[in-house]
């Protein structure tokens, strides 16, 4: 997971596959209760991804405001929702995981990207880059 913060999507699959499984036809609660448990460890796994510091340096603040931002604009949702009942409030409510899951990866996955290649161009020489070949003292720079 440090290695590629997205891996952890897949899972938040699965529980999105699980709370359908459980709702539809005949209730299972039991599914619905493992569905909604794996989406929230996806999601507080996540937003640990993204706004945690990496290599030293501080976690971004663009970040916090696009998890406010569709955090508001669920809590909107929930509350035009909620005239229709409150169940619909609430799973509005629930609903804004899966988005805000995906926000905080996408900013994690690039972040984690360029900071790795920065710290790997840092401890290789200039010299010992594979692929180039060492310039001979005839060749003139271009």
């Amino acid at each position: 997971m440090t290695r590629w913060p997205a891996i952890v999507w897949p899972a938040m699959t699965l529980a999105s596959l699980l709370i359908v499984m459980g709702s539809v036809g005949r209730w299972r609660p039991e599914l619905v209760a493992a569905g909604g448990a794996l989406a929230l460890l996806v999601f507080l796994s996540s937003v640990y991804l993204a706004l945690r510091r990496w290599s030293g340096r501080a976690s971004p603040r663009t970040v916090l405001w696009a998890i406010a931002g569709v955090g508001l604009f669920y809590l909107a949702v929930a509350g035009a929702a909620s005239v229709a009942g409150w169940e619909y409030g609430v799973v509005a409510l629930l609903a804004g995981i899966v988005p805000m899951t995906a926000i905080c990866l996408l900013a994690a996955t690039p972040a984690h990207s360029v900071i790795e290649a920065e710290d790997r161009f840092k401890r290789r020489p200039r010299e010992a880059s594979p692929g180039r070949a060492p310039r001979s003292a005839g060749r003139a720079r271009r």
